[in-house]
């Protein structure tokens, strides 16, 4: 059993659900603060606690306090399947994110790569374009030859 802080008892039966409370019960409007089981072979009494202080006195039914054949080892079994589900979840879970730390150092890895080639690319560019650039053009040679004319033609 199990108090709420907006007055509800809940009433849980793992052997049927664990996932939602078998039975709730609405005590009062006030939160529940403690919970307390008395009771003998033929009466069993749980006193209800109140955030303003009222106690609240409820008879548990004979089913939710006769145990049932072999409870004692389903619940085991029961707590034991959960204790392997958690372990083998946090044996998953470590190996995954070590999975996953080795998928972004590889991805860290090829964005460096990329990185570096397109940097080469652009320096070979800009290299190739400064030498374009500085690429001297040689100027025109002029060739003066002297002439010399035939005495015969007039100058």
């Amino acid at each position: 059993m199990t108090s709420r802080a907006d007055g509800w008892l809940d009433i849980w039966d793992l052997m049927d659900r664990s996932h939602h409370p078998s039975l709730q019960h609405n005590v009062g409007p006030e939160a529940l603060t403690a919970l307390e089981f008395w009771g003998d072979a033929t009466l069993q009494l749980l006193a209800v606690g109140d955030k303003q202080g009222t106690l609240h006195i409820l008879e548990i039914p004979r089913t939710l306090r006769k145990p049932v054949p072999n409870e004692q080892e389903l619940v085991q079994a029961l707590l034991d399947r959960q204790i392997a589900s958690v372990t083998y979840l946090t044996t998953r879970m470590s190996f995954r994110q070590k999975e996953l730390s080795l998928k972004e150092a590889e991805d860290e890895v090829r964005r460096g790569e990329a990185e570096a080639a397109a940097a080469k690319a652009a320096n070979d560019e800009a290299t190739a374009r400064q030498a374009a650039e500085d690429q001297v053009v040689p100027p025109p040679v002029l060739v003066c030859i002297p002439c010399s004319f035939p005495p015969s033609l007039p100058r």
